[in-house]
């Protein structure tokens, strides 16, 4: 099976490795290094919003789990939380 989450992450953090082994050298026109800083930037969104991606299907996947979890428990979760007294 494919993941293309993981697929995503990975080519754009090994271009950004590019990049920066790119911009590391001396040579390099200062008008060529902003182009590849703004790539840089871009792809650094890019892996922002795979990251969160992943993040909320993950959470999704415990949230199921969970569910399944307490649909097969023969008692139902408790609430520990005490309400507080109040003073009237």
């Amino acid at each position: 099976m494919s993941d293309p989450i993981g697929q995503d992450f990975s080519e754009a953090k090994r271009r950004l490795e590019e990049i920066a082994e790119s911009v590391a050298r001396d040579d390099m026109p200062l008008d060529d290094a902003l182009d590849l800083f703004e790539e840089a930037v871009s792809l650094g969104m890019q892996i922002s919003d795979v990251l969160e991606t992943g993040l909320d299907e993950t959470e999704i996947v415990e949230a199921q789990e969970q569910a399944s979890q307490q649909g097969q428990s023969s008692q139902a979760p408790t609430d520990q939380s005490q309400p507080e007294a109040s003073d009237n």
